[in-house]
């Protein structure tokens, strides 16, 4: 199947030079080429190096008062996501968390935490809070996985060893993991054997607490830190044994509104690429299918539905119609009004803004031009010129459309083409 994002070889390079000297790309190209510290030591992906950073964003000596900011936010995020069971003391905690009543008078944190023939715990959070009055306890269970999934029966034993050592404190389970949060919300229950634990994801913590810290007036250092750890979220994960496995932990604000231009800016340049390995008979044919079904998915998503209309000296001639059909609505306006003369003919017969022919008799266009319908010789000719019939290119995209409004306003200043989304 061909897309309307086909490109010509004159065009493929035209978009590469564009890509190559577009700031987005420039940008993008900077901060991927560099290597977070996580990365540099050899443990972007390693489990221990996730929950130590974590920890270390509720670490008082660290932060000072910052650290319970940073607690109240993470509980926050805990709050949005579904659980199987909300008891009254774990209801109490999200609503006021929610409302900011919740009063945290102490807390202690904890990594790779050895219980009693139970395993060993990723993330152990212990917190005491006010309620009404009174301290009460809490604890913050937390089974980090970055790689690899549950470990035989951890989180059920993890659940019977608190929920039996430390009954009459508010335990909340969480299982982190680094679906995306599109992934997550899909979920029907968390991923894990223990179904009373609190799935949430990576990509949670950076909407949800890193960047609203960031936002604060913090130190220069921690700003380095959380701005070096967010770098290792969002680089892929090409280069590692199994690139099976996620290879983009979580986006930032900054990554994802680069990435966002990048898609846009050059969304025909990578079209034609992903066309060019799905028709790579030296890539496995499971390889190009899976292409080729994202290519033809993601098309149907992105294709152009703009509208354009002709306006000739003041006059509505066309309105609302689709880019494919602006050649011929050019050609029927300037035959219209009597604009069509020797030098007009061939000003429109030599015009290849398409990267086809603008003008072609039926004898000229080719079989393959014929089977995409690039010319509609299937029906009347669509100009009639001193005994000759022509047919009208339909290739158009809105990058080659937008040029061939400013050759033909240049040409013909009474003649305003406009495109709306």
């Amino acid at each position: 199947m061909r897309h309307e994002n086909d490109l010509k070889l004159e065009e493929i390079r035209h978009e590469i030079i564009r890509f190559k000297n577009d700031p987005v790309t420039q940008k993008l190209e900077a901060r991927y080429k560099s290597r977070s510290m996580p990365e540099i030591m050899g443990f972007s992906r390693k489990e221990i190096a996730h929950s130590n950073f974590i920890a270390w964003l509720f670490s008082k000596e660290d932060h000072g008062e910052l650290a319970t900011y940073n607690l109240l936010k993470f509980i926050e995020i805990l709050s949005i996501h579904p659980s199987k069971i909300r008891d009254e003391k774990q209801q109490y905690i999200f609503d006021n968390v929610i409302s900011d009543d919740l009063q945290i008078e102490s807390f202690d944190v904890a990594t790779e935490v050895s219980i009693q023939k139970s395993g060993r715990v990723d993330l152990w959070i212990k917190f005491k809070y006010l309620r009404g009055g009174v301290l009460a306890k809490a604890n913050l269970i937390i089974e980090n996985k970055v790689t690899s999934a549950e470990t035989g029966d951890q989180t059920e034993r993890y659940y019977s060893y608190f929920q039996k050592e430390h009954p009459d404190d508010c335990n909340i389970f969480i299982f982190l993991t680094p679906i995306s949060s599109i992934e997550l919300q899909a979920l029907d229950e968390p991923q894990c054997k223990n179904k009373n634990f609190i799935q949430i994801n990576y990509q949670s913590i950076v909407d949800y607490l890193l960047e609203p810290l960031l936002r604060r007036s913090v130190s220069s250092d921690v700003n380095k830190v959380v701005q070096d750890y967010l770098l290792a979220l969002s680089q892929p994960n090409i280069s590692g044994e199994d690139v099976s496995k996620e290879i983009v932990m979580a986006i930032g604000e900054v990554e994802r509104e680069l990435l966002s231009k990048f898609w846009k800016n050059h969304q025909r340049l990578l079209f034609a690429a992903l066309e060019a390995i799905a028709t790579d008979p030296e890539r496995p044919e499971e390889e190009r299918k899976k292409i080729r079904k994202s290519v033809d998915d993601i098309s149907k998503t992105t294709k152009d539905t703009s509208r354009v209309d002709i306006i000739y000296d003041g006059v509505e001639e066309f309105l609302q119609f689709k880019k494919a059909d602006i050649g011929l609505n050019v050609v029927k306006t300037i035959e219209k009004n009597a604009l069509l003369d020797v030098g007009v003919f061939e000003f429109l017969r030599s015009n290849r803004t398409c990267s086809f022919d603008l003008l072609k008799r039926e004898d000229e266009v080719t079989e393959t031009e014929k089977k995409y319908r690039k010319y509609r010789v299937n029906q009347d000719p669509e100009l009639i010129y001193k005994g000759n019939e022509y047919y009208v290119a339909r290739n158009w995209g809105r990058q080659s459309a937008e040029k061939f409004k400013k050759i033909i306003e240049r040409k013909f200043p009474q003649l305003k083409i406009v495109f709306s989304d």
